[in-house]
C-alpha cells in the first residue's frame, strides 16, 4: 500500500504540471509600450507651443545606449545649463518586434519636432534680447547718467577704453580683459536690484592683481547719487594709470 500511496502521488503531480496553461511563443512577445501610444497621435508642435505658452521650456529626451535629446545636437554645450530636459520613460534602443519598433521611432519623431519648436522660440527670444541689447548700448553716450551699472553700461567704457571687452561672472561681478588676458576686476552693484540707500554704502569697486599674486590694488567710487558715463569712464582710466604705474615699479 505504501508503494501505491507513493505512484497515486507521482500522477497528481504530473496531472498538476500538465494542467498548467502553456503560452505559445508569439503570447511572449513584447507589445509596443501603451504609454507611448499617445504620442504617436499628438501634435508636436501645438504641444511645444502650449509649454512656451506656460513658460515651461524643457526638452524631450529618450532612452537609448544614452540619453539623448532628438533635435538638439548640441544640448550638452549649449542648453543643458540653462534649460533641463524630461526622459520619456518607455522609451529604449532595445525592441524585440516590429511593431515596437514603429512605436519607438514615432515618440522620437515626435520629440525631435517638440524640441525643434522650443529651440525656435528660444532662439526669436535671444534674437529680440540682442537687438535690444544693441538698441541700448547705441543710446548711450558720455551724458548719460546712471545710479547703478549694468552689463550694457561696461561694454560701453570698454569700447570706450579701446581693446578692452567685459565679461560677466555673475552676482554683479565682471572681468575686463585684455587680448584675452584679465586685466582687473569690477563690483558693481545694479540699480534694478540695489535700492538707493544701499547704493551709496556700496560703491564701485576696482581690482587688480599681479601675475605672481605679490601685489595687487584696489580702487573704489560712488555712483548713488548719480553719475555721468563719461565720468565713470575717468575713474576706470585713471584705475588703469595707476595699474600701468604698479606694473613699472
Amino acid at each position: 500500500m505504501k508503494n501505491c500511496g507513493i505512484v497515486f502521488a507521482i500522477c497528481l503531480a504530473l496531472v498538476g504540471c500538465e494542467s498548467l496553461p502553456h503560452k505559445s511563443p508569439s503570447s511572449t512577445t513584447a507589445k509596443p509600450n501603451a504609454r507611448l501610444n499617445k504620442y504617436l497621435h499628438a501634435n508636436p508642435v501645438a504641444d511645444a507651443q502650449k509649454s512656451i505658452r506656460k513658460r515651461d521650456i524643457q526638452f524631450l529626451a529618450i532612452r537609448g545606449f544614452a540619453v539623448i535629446v532628438p533635435g538638439v545636437p548640441n544640448y550638452q554645450e549649449k542648453y543643458r545649463r540653462s534649460y533641463s530636459y524630461c526622459i520619456i520613460e518607455g522609451t529604449s534602443d532595445v525592441v524585440s518586434s516590429p511593431a515596437e519598433l514603429a512605436v519607438q521611432r514615432g515618440v522620437r519623431d515626435y520629440a525631435e519636432k517638440y524640441n525643434q519648436t522650443l529651440l525656435s522660440h528660444l532662439r526669436e527670444q535671444y534674437e529680440y534680447s540682442e537687438e535690444r541689447y544693441r538698441q541700448k548700448l547705441a543710446s548711450l553716450t558720455e551724458d548719460t547718467i546712471v545710479y547703478g551699472i549694468d552689463s550694457t553700461h561696461l561694454d560701453f567704457i570698454a569700447q570706450r577704453l579701446g581693446g578692452y571687452q567685459a565679461e560677466a561672472l555673475g552676482m554683479c561681478s565682471y572681468e575686463f580683459l585684455r587680448r584675452n588676458v584679465v586685466v582687473f576686476g569690477l563690483q558693481a552693484h545694479n540699480h534694478h536690484l540695489v535700492r538707493g540707500s544701499l547704493q551709496a554704502s556700496s560703491p564701485v569697486s576696482l581690482w587688480y592683481w599681479s601675475s605672481d599674486g605679490k601685489r595687487s590694488l584696489e580702487y573704489e567710487f560712488p555712483i548713488a547719487h548719480g553719475v555721468t558715463l563719461g565720468e565713470i569712464e575717468e575713474h576706470f582710466r585713471e584705475f588703469i594709470r595707476r595699474i600701468d604705474k604698479e606694473k613699472n615699479r
